[in-house]
């Protein structure tokens, strides 16, 4: 009986730690993509006597949830849009994410994340309202979100 617990522990073992470890391989974009990462850790988690396992994928499951949730949110650079004056015919790049140190243009800031920026090409010259705090709907225009924040 001693070795048929011992071999049921072992098992439990092996199978922990290839759950962890592929938890541990995973990312918010796996989380996105549908893979049952989120499911898998759910199951395992109501698992009985497996307290270190819970534990261990409980923490890494919130750390993906985490990521997922921070890394998609842009930072708010200011509660006020950009004043600008944009030339005709010329393309300008709105970041997206709030990283850029060149404000409410694009300096590549966001490699790594999932935000791209937004191409604006306006026909005529003319004075338009850049979104500051990278929440409105209408993209890199100001729709007045940021008085909502």
């Amino acid at each position: 009986a001693a070795s048929k617990e011992s071999h049921i522990s072992f098992n439990k073992i092996i199978v922990s730690e290839l759950l962890i470890s592929s938890v541990e391989k995973s990312s918010a974009t796996s989380l996105r993509s549908g893979l049952p990462i989120l499911s898998i850790c759910l199951a395992v988690i109501k698992i009985k006597n497996t307290a270190y396992l819970r534990i261990n994928l409980i923490s890494l499951l919130i750390k993906e949830i985490c990521y997922f949730f921070l890394m998609n949110n842009p930072k708010i650079v200011q509660k006020f849009p950009f004043k600008k004056t944009l030339e005709a015919n010329k393309s300008y790049w709105w970041c997206k994410c709030g990283l850029s140190s060149k404000q409410p243009f694009c300096d590549g800031s966001h490699e790594g994340s999932d935000f791209l920026p937004e191409k604006v090409k306006l026909e005529e010259e003319k004075e338009v309202y850049l979104c500051g705090c990278k929440m409105s709907k209408k993209g890199a225009m100001c729709d007045g979100t940021h008085k909502d924040l």
